[in-house]
């Protein structure tokens, strides 16, 4: 039934994107419906055609075509001029819903039932089939999605870990949700992969936040750095079971890639996470001196303490993207995107942690460090400085410099736009009311 289905709706989707305004309609629901991994050429070619006709058609076209191609266009990394319109109508309940999931900061998969519910009975045959699609394939993606979490929860249960650091995050659910961003259904293994990744840096986060001696946490870097686990015999017995596990995860995750896509990218690997270790040392030396650095020090540092490098690595790796590519775009020197997005994400988390969990002074604030250069301001005018401008430059490099995979990949500009939330609402994977949405999706459906 779902090939049958599948055939029709491709049948439609090739005849209906020829034309401007319902290639566009068309376009916009199998997006929204979480199936768009189907139809990449017929996207392709869609896309195509209305970015070679962009400024012939949009002085004439209705408002609600013109700020649909606008959006499709952008977030899928073509370039088009901006153009100004005025809006005639009211269309409250919409707007609510945008302004409440705006959808470049929502991943599909999580809006698709909800926009499914949204198709009448009395839509057009194009509309009745592809919401009969969207049905059976989010069927199969849920049971797929079950599978998997209870892959990673097996994993992570067996590492033992959370028996040993009973103080330590003990979140799989909330993990194995950052995975999302690897939408597509074929992509099981990378999603299962990814959240093991961030099992891994939220664990070893709280072994330097929460655990570690000083004395202890140099070693423990050290034997990052050599990549060599005799060098932690003395250390405690909970950080030499990281470490076991860091080594023979990404030693495992090497060689998957290798036999995939014909290159071994260990010694790239390696070097991600001690980079990731030696920002975690200095936030700790920082603590355990009293010391408050600069906010460009501190700001420089937390880039690569939120984990984004490490996460972006991996996956860039696992899609088959080569080293000299990954490399280029995950410079930790560069202020590119990579870096505007983990700067985001480092001021949410700072936000997030002054209330999370036990990590209550320890972590740092880069609001802290910019109020004390600043005397006299207040925290909420700190945020209003910081945030829009690490908003503002994602954004705009999200549109003009995309990496070269995510254009293909997207799951790569997926990892980057879910960091961009308004900054009193948190993380899209971190703070505690989208979580309870993300967590609420997944009771009803796993």
């Amino acid at each position: 039934m779902h090939a049958q289905t599948l055939k029709e709706v491709r049948d439609a989707v090739g005849l209906l994107g020829k034309d401007p305004s319902q290639g566009l309609a068309v376009l916009e629901a199998i997006q929204r419906l979480g199936i768009d991994h189907h139809f990449q050429d017929e996207i392709k070619f869609i896309l195509t055609k209305q970015h070679l006709e962009w400024e012939e058609t949009h002085q004439q076209a209705e408002l609600h075509q013109v700020a649909l191609c606008f959006r499709l266009l952008r977030q899928h990394g073509y370039t088009v001029s901006a153009v100004s319109a005025r809006c005639g109508y009211n269309q409250t309940k919409l707007i609510e819903r945008t302004l409440n999931h705006p959808y470049h900061k929502t991943l599909p998969r999580f809006m698709a039932k909800k926009f499914i519910g949204d198709i009448s009975s009395k839509a057009k045959k194009w509309e009745c089939d592809m919401k009969h699609l969207a049905m059976l394939d989010y069927e199969i993606v849920q049971s797929q999605h079950k599978m998997e979490a209870q892959q990673f929860f097996t994993w992570w249960n067996n590492t033992g870990l959370a028996k040993e650091m009973k103080l330590a995050r003990d979140q799989p659910m909330k993990w194995y949700m950052h995975s999302a961003v690897a939408s597509d259904p074929s992509h099981s293994q990378l999603r299962v992969n990814l959240a093991k990744i961030v099992s891994l840096v939220y664990i070893i986060d709280d072994i330097f936040d929460v655990y570690g001696s000083l004395d202890d946490l140099i070693v423990f870097t050290e034997a990052v750095k050599r990549w060599d686990y005799a060098e932690a015999e003395q250390l405690p017995h909970y950080m030499k079971s990281c470490l076991r596990v860091l080594f023979d995860t990404t030693e495992e995750f090497a060689n998957e890639i290798h036999q995939a896509h014909g290159f071994n990218p260990i010694s790239y690997l390696q070097k991600v996470w001690a980079n990731l270790f030696d920002a975690f040392l200095v936030e700790a030396k920082w603590f355990a001196s009293k010391h408050l650095p600069l906010s460009d020090e501190y700001l420089k540092n937390g880039t690569i303490s939120t984990g984004m490098h490490v996460f972006l690595l991996h996956l860039l790796f696992m899609l088959g993207e080569k080293a000299n590519i990954t490399a280029e775009f995950l410079n930790e020197n560069s202020r590119g995107m990579v870096y505007s997005a983990a700067a985001m994400l480092r001021l949410l988390d700072d936000l997030d942690s002054a209330t999370d969990e036990n990590q209550v002074g320890k972590d740092g604030s880069y609001v802290d460090c910019y109020m004390e250069e600043h005397k006299g301001i207040t925290n909420e005018v700190s945020l209003s400085r910081l945030v829009p401008n690490c908003v503002r430059d994602l954004r705009i490099q999200m549109c003009h410099k995309v990496c070269p995979a995510s254009r293909k990949k997207t799951e790569v500009r997926d990892a980057l736009r879910v960091q961009v939330k308004d900054p009193l609402e948190g993380l899209v994977m971190v703070h505690d009311r989208q979580r309870l949405r993300i967590d609420y999706y997944f009771q009803q459906e796993i």
